[in-house]
């Protein structure tokens, strides 16, 4: 299977801090999740069995291994989510007033 730069997805649900990707019908999701090192700031994809810049991932409930066909590591496979769909998103915040110590 390929899966294209930019290929469109849904978010089918999370598992701790991953989320499941679906890129097609059926119970097929790939989990991203935050990276480490030098993709501490992005979701990548997640995988077991790391060698030679690959990664066991499964899919359909086969077990594939996955590996980036533009890049030297399937790490550097990142989850892109344009930024008019984050907006669109709710958000729910407050401003903290703070505290201090009395004498």
């Amino acid at each position: 299977m390929i899966v294209p730069s930019f290929t469109p997805g849904i978010c089918e649900g999370a598992d701790g801090d991953k989320l499941l990707i679906s890129f097609e019908k059926g119970n097929n999701n790939l989990a991203f999740g935050p990276g480490s090192g030098y993709t501490f700031n992005e979701y990548v994809l997640y995988g077991t069995e790391w060698k030679n810049g690959t990664a066991a991932v499964t899919y359909d409930s086969n077990k594939f291994r996955a590996r980036c066909g533009t890049c030297q590591d399937v790490a550097s496979a990142t989850l892109v989510i344009r930024k008019k769909v984050a907006e669109k998103w709710e958000h729910k915040s407050r401003t903290l007033k703070g505290r201090t110590v009395s004498k």
